[in-house]
């Protein structure tokens, strides 16, 4: 087991937090990487917001869960990210 992710590894357990669960040692190591890395901190913090301001919008708008998940996973294939 890897005790450092490189970024690269991170912002893919970021977004993998934003959308499942992840394990706690999977939590700890993020947040390790996190503390070394303020670039990455930035990311999940521009990402979290993102999330909560797309699902705030489309409660507003009376989306349905489907349509703000297909929503969301049509924003990350924009922005590059992988599923």
């Amino acid at each position: 087991m890897k005790v450092k992710y490189s970024c690269e590894q991170a912002t893919i357990l970021i977004e993998q937090k934003l959308r499942d669960r992840i394990s706690f040692l999977q939590k700890i190591l993020l947040w390790y990487h996190n503390i070394i890395c303020p670039p990455c901190k930035q990311y999940e913090n521009q990402s979290k917001f993102i999330d909560e301001s797309i699902s705030k919008l489309c409660k507003h708008n009376h989306l349905s869960e489907q349509e703000l998940h297909i929503l969301k996973e049509k924003i990350r294939q924009q922005m590059g990210l992988k599923k």
